[in-house]
């Protein structure tokens, strides 16, 4: 079946060396590690201002369209360790998602996801993969160089992730409810991996970050915390849709991808 090109193209979910694998309901417990294990709620309590000791305000550090905290004081993303991995992290960030053909031929969007779809989905995965290896010196560099790689890394994730699950269901589709549940739940269940890839990566970043006596790393706590919180909630959801079974109820509560109009 065409569909199963979502998930024989996804990027290697192995987990890395010294995280521990993902199991399913098992996100809010992993999110709140760093808290229960190293008080990480407590660190960040009281409000820590967002400027550097010198009174200048940080400046976000950009990825694509994503928008992190200023880098840790001291960390140059344009130098070793980093200067390679994000480059390449940038790289893996495109090309955007293709479009499903506009039309009501299912073998017209059949064609379309051998070929173009697959194509692009194995050439991000790719690129995933060669970013995340680079971006190895980091995460094996000073404090901040870690915290840095590990929110790229968890950036990657979540960006492909929400790309595949918000593809808009084929025009071909739509007629035939039982076609375009099959086709919902095979991009969430192509989605849910990297989810769960993204919530490891952003965890290792909140958690490291709280190591930190520099107050810089306050920021990177913060925005780590709640992207892996944001991921967690679609995880959920990804899980939830690719075990919907037939007949049942399209209201989960949450905004569905976009079908094409």
């Amino acid at each position: 079946m065409v569909l199963l090109a979502l998930t024989a193209c996804s990027p290697s979910t192995a987990p890395r060396a010294g995280v521990a694998p993902t199991s399913s309901g098992g996100d809010d417990v992993r999110l709140r590690r760093a808290r229960r294990d190293m008080g990480l709620a407590e660190a960040v309590a009281g409000g820590e201002r967002d400027d550097d000791d010198d009174g200048a305000v940080p400046t976000p550090f950009a990825l694509g369209e994503a928008r992190l905290p200023a880098p840790p004081r001291g960390i140059r993303p344009d130098e070793d360790p980093l200067a390679i991995g994000l480059a390449r992290a940038r790289e893996a960030l495109e090309p955007g998602c293709p479009t499903p053909p506009d039309t009501l031929a299912a073998a017209s969007v059949s064609a379309w996801f051998d070929a173009e779809f697959t194509g692009w989905l194995r050439g991000r995965g790719e690129r995933l993969r060669a970013a995340r290896l680079a971006l190895g010196a980091g995460e094996q560099g000073s404090l901040g160089a870690q915290v840095l790689a590990s929110a790229v890394v968890g950036t990657l994730f979540a960006r492909l992730a929400a790309e595949v699950a918000e593809l808009p269901v084929p025009r071909a589709y739509l007629a035939d409810e039982g076609a375009a549940l099959r086709f919902r739940q095979a991009l969430f269940g192509a989605a849910a991996p990297l989810w769960s890839r993204a919530i490891d990566a952003f965890g290792a970043c909140a958690s490291a970050s709280v190591d930190a006596d520099d107050a810089s790393f306050a920021r990177w706590q913060r925005w780590c915390d709640a992207e892996g919180e944001r991921a967690a909630s679609e995880h959920l959801r990804a899980e939830a849709w690719s075990s919907r079974g037939p007949g049942a109820s399209s209201d989960d509560g949450r905004a569905e991808p976009s079908s094409p109009r």
